[in-house]
């Protein structure tokens, strides 16, 4: 983490882990089906980093830095409809596309 700014380093598929974290808690319960997608996508390390961010983080935080980052790593409506397409495959993982994160889902598609 960059002192100054609190502003984490993390590389491509750290973003995308912590991305899937943060999506996985969206409907309060984080499956050990949507963990093991996760590690299995982007890898035992990756996972571990990202789970560590995440539980450091605030709401706002890590929702300010996944903004961030989509922007560095996945830059402009392509890169959005990208991150978009990671995370709507990631809520179908269980097989159950709910109610809360439909919801979320649009409210990423806002904010991203």
């Amino acid at each position: 983490m960059n002192a100054t700014h609190k502003t984490p380093t993390m590389s491509k598929d750290v973003f995308k882990a912590l991305l899937l974290i943060y999506a996985s808690y969206t409907d309060l319960e984080f499956s050990s089906v949507e963990k093991d997608e996760i590690v299995n996508l982007l890898g035992h390390k990756n996972f571990h980093s990202a789970n560590q961010l995440y539980s450091n983080f605030r709401e706002y935080e890590l929702l300010k830095n996944i903004c961030n980052f989509r922007q560095l790593y996945y830059p402009g409506n392509e890169g959005k409809d990208q991150v978009l397409g990671m995370v709507k495959t990631h809520f179908m993982a269980d097989g159950d596309f709910s109610k809360l994160e439909r919801t979320q889902y649009d409210f990423l598609r806002m904010m991203l």
